[in-house]
């Protein structure tokens, strides 16, 4: 292959890179700013989310993925992230990132943690968990895996 193809190639990589980068990091500083995204597991789930749709725009016409939701059937509580199927969006999916932090540390963390699973489950959310290190050292497997479980729900 002549040098110059590959230089050009090497181009549009670049830009399509550059462009990639600076689009997740204005977003995510954005939702930063505001509360939502804050812990890196999230964030790192967030990045491979939006890596996947920037390489498959058609996957955002039929999945939404919008993270902290909470609404009448979630409240008191949030979700992580809510999985939308924009053409059955009766269906409620709730991905949950669990770090070790947050999810039973304690007792008392473990006995909230189950009380609120139990509490969405009754308003009809299936919840997809994953554990951080689970998100931190494969996102993309993750992702995978939220959606083969998402599609298995959907298709009942």
């Amino acid at each position: 292959m002549q040098k110059e193809i590959v230089e050009r190639i090497n181009k549009k990589a670049e830009s399509i890179a550059s462009g990639f980068y600076s689009d997740i990091i204005s977003e995510l500083e954005e939702l930063e700013e505001v509360g939502f995204v804050t812990s890196p597991i999230e964030q790192v789930f967030l990045i491979e989310w939006k890596f996947w749709t920037f390489l498959d725009s058609t996957i955002i016409r039929v999945w939404q993925l919008d993270p902290q939701y909470q609404d009448d059937s979630t409240a008191p509580y949030k979700i992580d992230f809510r999985l939308t199927n924009l053409l059955d969006e009766k269906l409620k999916i709730g991905i949950e990132l669990d770090s070790h932090i947050w999810h039973e540390k304690t007792p008392n963390q473990a006995t909230r943690d189950k009380e609120r699973e139990r509490f969405l489950q009754e308003h009809g959310w299936h919840l997809i968990r994953f554990t951080g290190r689970e998100v931190w050292q494969d996102p993309a497997e993750c992702r995978s895996q939220m959606m083969k479980i998402a599609i298995a729900l959907l298709q009942g």
